[in-house]
């Protein structure tokens, strides 16, 4: 018999038990054969000894799959505080976290403000779903074409906010500068009335830079982007409003 053959002792029979399989079942099977053969054999302390070690095993695996469940469910749980239900990208409450994260880090650091302009005649011209949709199209190219260590989160209504890292001033220009073009040029298409309609829309954008050596806490830079946003709004939508915390220049 094979399990004779191969496990002819308690402490083999210990060792089987004990060591981890990927056939669980099998692993059950041969279990109750060893225990058939100990009973034939008389070896009643090897049957204790496999009735026992099997509980402790079993309970083991138990825990071990009810961790293994409860940390699936709090991770799932945390994505969902940290992402926004529309966009499926981070929310505010999640930008508030990389920011304390990255406060104390040695790097230049870019927080751009981001704003579909008249977005209301949007609404009333369509409707709200059709609203929701542009959102979803200018969410999709901020993701795109922001590089893997940049943050883009949602932070309200039509209103995005970026976290540009390891810039120049000059680079962070120059990406804007493309990506504002590229908004553009890229209308979101959608289903209006059971016809496929192109809506061309613009996006002003406010962003305040930071050497790493001027230092300064991310809400503070978060609060002068959203200054430099609303005055690119005033100067007719459409346009990139920088300040370099170096220079303290308006650009």
């Amino acid at each position: 018999m094979f399990i004779t053959k191969n496990v002819q002792s308690k402490q083999e029979a210990i060792e089987f038990i004990t060591g981890r399989s990927m056939l669980d079942l099998l692993k059950t099977a041969l279990t109750n054969a060893l225990l058939f053969t100990f009973i034939t054999l008389g070896q009643w302390e090897a049957v204790i000894a496999i009735f026992l070690l099997s509980y402790i095993v079993g309970r083991a695996g138990i825990f071990h799959t009810k961790l293994l469940l409860q940390k699936q469910e709090n991770e799932r749980f945390k994505k969902m505080a940290y992402t926004d239900f529309l966009t499926n990208i981070h929310n505010r409450a999640y930008m508030n976290k990389v920011m304390k994260e990255l406060n104390g880090n040695e790097e230049n650091l870019a927080v751009v403000i981001a704003d579909i302009d008249s977005f209301k005649s949007i609404n009333d011209t369509f409707n709200h779903i059709i609203g929701d949709g542009v959102i979803q199209h200018f969410a999709k190219l901020l993701q795109k074409h922001t590089a893997s260590c940049d943050y883009v989160f949602r932070t309200g209504g039509e209103e995005f906010t970026l976290i540009l890292r390891n810039k120049t001033y000059e680079e962070c220009l120059i990406f804007l500068g493309q990506l504002r073009d590229t908004i553009l040029d890229t209308p979101a298409e959608t289903e209006f009335r059971s016809k496929t309609v192109n809506i061309p829309y613009t996006a002003s954008f406010g962003m305040y830079y930071i050497q790493k050596d001027n230092r300064m806490e991310l809400k503070k830079a978060y609060m002068k982007a959203d200054e430099l946003l609303l005055e690119a709004k005033h100067n007719g939508k459409n346009k990139i409003i920088s300040q370099n915390s170096s220079l303290n220049k308006l650009k």
